[in-house]
């Protein structure tokens, strides 16, 4: 599991329906909120790719998905300073963490 459920809940007031309804919008928003970036990425939007890559890291933080967020805070670092190629060559990875906490939220709710 890439998250933390417990440090989620926790910041929750251990509300299982506030989590629930949390997850159900991360779900539904996460495939728009990649596609933002991977076309801020094709259109070298420096701007848009660091507010997408800023915001997504708060939502991870949120869910104590804590692994990739040096990587995201690199990412935003080469946004600013408009290093495309950094990003090119990382951006894909946090693409495929949002898939992935996608995919165990899916499970969460099924469960």
């Amino acid at each position: 599991m890439i998250y933390d459920k417990k440090f989620a809940l926790s910041s929750l007031d251990d509300d299982e329906t506030i989590f629930k309804i949390l997850i159900e919008e991360y779900i539904k928003n996460c495939d728009i909120q990649n596609e933002k970036i991977i076309n801020a990425v094709k259109a070298e939007n420096f701007h848009e790719i660091h507010l997408e890559v800023h915001s997504m890291k708060g939502v991870f933080q949120t869910y104590g998905v804590t692994g990739c967020i040096p990587l995201m805070k690199e990412v935003i670092h080469a946004a600013k300073n408009e290093d495309l190629d950094f990003i090119k060559n990382n951006y894909m990875t946090i693409i495929n963490i949002a898939k992935e906490l996608k995919e165990e939220f899916i499970k969460e709710l099924n469960s």
